[in-house]
Order: structure tokens, then sequence, then C-alpha cells
């Protein structure tokens, strides 16, 4: 019967190619595609460039696919296991308000929303300043400049609870606009905390 009601939604609502791929990836050889390795200081998860991760991270950014936020979040789920047990925050890099409008949602927040951690605490520590160039449309040297002042600190929630503060992001190329993230919170915040730059891709 679900078959019928999304063959029929599909015809009316032509799903994205990438909305359609990741509907046949299996969660067992999904999460085989996990490729944990660091960007210069940033953890990354998997290869981008892997078509099933590729279509998955586009899907969940653009096409609001909560299969995709899932198997994401099964990737970002055993990475996060081998680490310490530690009181932790976990930071999604925010949206403008323009783009977060237009979109809807915040494609971070839905991996964190899908993960098995149904304790895991978020909050936005970030905000973004300005709407600019997405990061994917600008040379490197552009990237660097692109992202330089666009994230200020947010307080609002105690932290004093927690000793780690994970900052989440889907994709890294150059790894600027991580940076500038890790750069605003460990200004603010010092060495209170460890503070770690995590993307699912890379």
């Amino acid at each position: 019967m679900l078959d019928i009601f999304t063959r029929f939604f599909d015809v009316i609502f032509p799903p994205h190619k990438s909305a359609l791929m990741v509907r046949s990836f299996k969660d067992d050889l999904f999460c085989k595609l996990a490729v944990p390795h660091k960007v210069n200081d940033i953890q990354t998860l998997s290869n981008y460039n892997h078509p099933h991760i590729k279509a998955a991270v586009t899907a969940n950014k653009f096409h609001d696919s909560k299969r995709a936020a899932k198997l994401l979040a099964q990737l970002f789920d055993a990475w996060y296991v081998a680490l310490r047990d530690e009181p932790t925050l976990f930071v999604p890099i925010p949206l403008s308000a323009k783009r977060q409008k237009e979109r809807g949602y915040n494609q971070i927040e839905r991996i964190l929303e899908a993960s098995a951690h149904a304790s895991l605490h978020t909050y936005s520590l970030l905000l973004k300043n300005s709407h600019r160039p997405p990061q994917t449309s600008l040379p490197r040297a552009q990237r660097l400049q692109n992202v330089q002042g666009v994230y200020t600190y947010k307080p609002g929630t105690d932290l004093h609870m927690y000793s780690r503060i994970i900052v989440l992001d889907d994709v890294t190329t150059t790894g600027a606009t991580m940076e500038e993230a890790l750069k605003v919170l460990r200004n603010e915040l010092g060495h209170s905390h460890e503070i770690i730059g995590v993307t699912i891709a890379h």
C-alpha cells in the first residue's frame, strides 16, 4: 500500500534523482562508506566524491529527504560512539536568515535529529551575520575571504555542564567555513572547553 502512495506522489511531485537514489541504499552497506580522516584540524567522516555520499548530502540539503538525513546520521553515530564519554554540546553550522527561510530547515539539524543518540544536546551558539555566495561557487582564495567575520557568538545556554563542544557541518572542501566557526568559539570561550570541528564529508 505504501508503495502505491509513493508512486502516486512521485508522479505528482517528481523527486530529484538524488532523493530517488537514497531510497535504495541499504543501511549496512551505506555505513561501510565511512572513511574517518582529518582535513587540517577538522574531523571528517566520509568521501564526498563517492556517488552515494554525494547523493545523500544533496538529498538532505536541498530536497528535505528524511531517508538521506537518517543515512548521514548513521555515519555520525558510528564516529560518535567511539569517542570517550563526556558531556557534549553539539552546535550545527547555521544558515543565513535568508537561506533558512528559503529552505525551511537547517540540514545539519536534520542529521542530528535523525541520530540514534536520542539524548544529544544541541544549541545554536553561532549566528550567521549575512547572506553570502555559497562557498562551492567560489575559488579557494575567495572562499577564505567570503567567510571572514560571517559568524558571531550567540550566548543563551549554560555551558558549564559541558566539557566538550562539537561543531557539525555536512561538507567541507577548503575547511574555511568550519575554521571560521571554530575561531569564533575558541576566541569567545578560550580553553574552558574542548572544541572540535566535524563534517560528514570531504
